[in-house]
C-alpha cells in the first residue's frame, strides 16, 4: 500500500480486549485485498463536533500490508458507533457517554520509540542547558517538523489527551507557545477544526503592531499547546499576553512533562496541565524496549529529582529607564546624589582621569573638555 493512498475501511465487528476495543476491519485497498485484519494499537473514542454532527474516530499506528499507516482517519456517525459498540461488545456503554481511554501502553510506546529514533529525545550523554547546567537528557522536539508521520501522531496524541483527561473541557481557540509548539498547535487546530491565534514574542513596529495575531473576541476561552514543560515559565509568558487582550486561559496541553515542577507551578497560577507523556513514562518505555540501560534511566531520574523548579514564577518585565535625577532621589549617599544630578544637568556621565604634572596643564585640560564631562579627577 502506497503512503497516503486513499482507501476505505469497513468495520465488521468490535471485540473487547485487554487494551481496549479491537475492531475487525476490511480494507478496500487492492494491495491488501478484501480480508479482515485487526488494529492491535487502537486510537478509539475521539469525538468532536465537525459542524455536521458528532463523529467518532478510528486510527492505528501498526504495520499493515508492509507499510506503516500513521493515521487511518475513518470517521463514523456517532449513532453508528454507539450501535456497533453496544451490539458487539457485551456490557459496553455507548462511546458518546463513556469513551474508551485511548492512550494505551502500546500507543505511548510507539510514539516514544519514534521520538527516540528520530533523535528528538536524547539520553546517555551530557548536554549543556540554557541555564548552564549539564544534563543527561536533552529533548529537541523541533525535529518533528521534518517527520510528518511523527508530527501527525503527536497532534493526534495531544487531542486524545484532552479527550481522555477532561471530556467536558471546552475551548474556543488554540494558541501554541512560540516557537517549537507552533507546528503542534497548527496540527491540533486542523484535527479539531478549532481556530488558532498566534502569539508574537515581540510586537511588530509596523502594520497592526499586534502581539496576538488572528481573529478572536474578548471572553473567548483559549487552549495553550506546548511541546515541553519544565518550570512552566514559557507557558506563563504566553498566558499573560493572551489575558491582556481579554482571552480566558485555564488549560494547557503538552506533549512531554519533564516532571521538574512545571505542573505544580502552573497549578498555583490556576492553569491545569494535560500531558501526553511524563519523563518517567519515557524512561520506562525506552528501558523496556532496550533503547537505554537501567543506569542511564537512573541517572536521568536522579538529575530530575535534584533539579526541581518548584518556585513562584516571576516573568521579567522590561524596566523603564530612570533619569539620573530620579535615581538621585533614591540615593542615600549625598555625594552620590549630587553627582547623579550633575550628570542630568550636564547631560553626560563621562569622567576623565587627568595624567598631568603641573597645575597649568590641569587647568588647560579642564578648560578644553569641561563642558563635555561631569567630573575631572587627578
Amino acid at each position: 500500500m502506497n503512503q497516503g493512498q486513499q482507501h476505505s475501511v469497513t468495520i465488521q465487528s468490535i471485540e473487547r480486549g485487554d487494551r481496549g476495543l479491537f475492531p475487525k476491519c476490511v480494507s478496500s485497498d487492492s494491495s491488501i485485498g478484501p480480508r479482515a485484519f485487526g488494529f492491535p494499537s487502537l486510537l478509539w473514542g475521539l469525538e468532536w463536533d465537525g459542524g455536521k454532527g458528532r463523529w467518532g474516530g478510528v486510527a492505528s499506528s501498526r504495520w499493515v500490508g508492509g507499510s506503516r499507516v500513521g493515521h487511518w482517519g475513518r470517521r463514523l456517525r456517532s449513532r453508528q458507533v454507539q450501535t456497533m459498540a453496544s451490539e458487539r461488545v457485551q456490557g459496553s456503554p455507548p462511546l458518546a457517554s463513556n469513551p474508551t481511554r485511548v492512550h494505551s501502553s502500546e500507543i505511548k510506546r510507539d510514539l516514544v520509540t519514534r521520538l527516540f529514533d528520530i533523535g528528538a529525545v536524547k539520553l546517555g550523554g551530557e548536554w549543556k542547558l540554557k541555564s548552564g547546567i549539564l544534563s543527561p537528557v536533552y529533548v529537541d522536539l523541533r525535529l518533528t517538523v521534518s517527520h510528518p508521520e511523527v508530527l501527525d501522531s503527536v497532534a493526534t496524541s495531544l487531542v486524545q489527551s484532552l479527550t481522555n483527561a477532561s471530556p467536558g473541557l471546552a475551548y474556543d481557540l488554540i494558541c501554541g507557545v512560540p516557537y517549537t509548539a507552533l507546528p503542534f498547535a497548527t496540527a491540533v487546530s486542523l484535527q479539531t477544526r478549532k481556530p488558532m491565534v498566534m502569539r508574537r514574542k515581540e510586537a511588530k513596529d509596523y502594520g497592526t503592531k499586534k502581539i496576538i495575531e488572528g481573529d478572536f473576541g474578548v471572553g473567548q476561552r483559549c487552549l495553550i499547546v506546548e511541546d515541553l514543560v519544565t518550570s512552566g515559565l514559557s507557558v506563563m509568558e504566553t498566558v499573560e499576553p493572551l489575558e491582556a487582550v481579554g482571552l480566558q486561559v485555564s488549560d494547557v496541553v503538552v506533549l512531554l512533562d519533564r516532571q521538574q515542577g512545571g505542573r505544580e507551578n502552573l497549578s498555583m497560577r490556576g492553569i491545569k496541565l494535560h500531558a501526553v507523556l511524563t519523563m518517567n513514562e519515557v524512561l520506562d518505555i525506552l528501558q523496556n524496549e532496550g533503547k537505554i540501560t537501567e543506569q542511564v534511566a537512573a541517572s536521568v531520574r536522579s538529575f530530575l529529582q535534584d533539579n526541581q523548579m518548584l518556585r513562584p514564577m516571576e516573568i521579567e518585565q522590561p524596566q523603564t529607564p530612570k533619569s539620573y535625577t530620579e535615581r538621585a532621589g533614591a540615593c542615600r549617599n549625598p555625594v552620590g546624589a549630587k553627582l547623579l544630578r550633575l550628570m542630568d544637568e550636564k547631560r553626560t556621565n563621562l569622567a576623565v582621569a587627568a595624567d598631568v604634572e603641573t597645575e597649568i596643564e590641569l587647568l588647560t585640560l579642564a578648560e578644553s573638555i569641561g563642558s563635555g564631562i561631569f567630573i575631572l579627577k587627578t
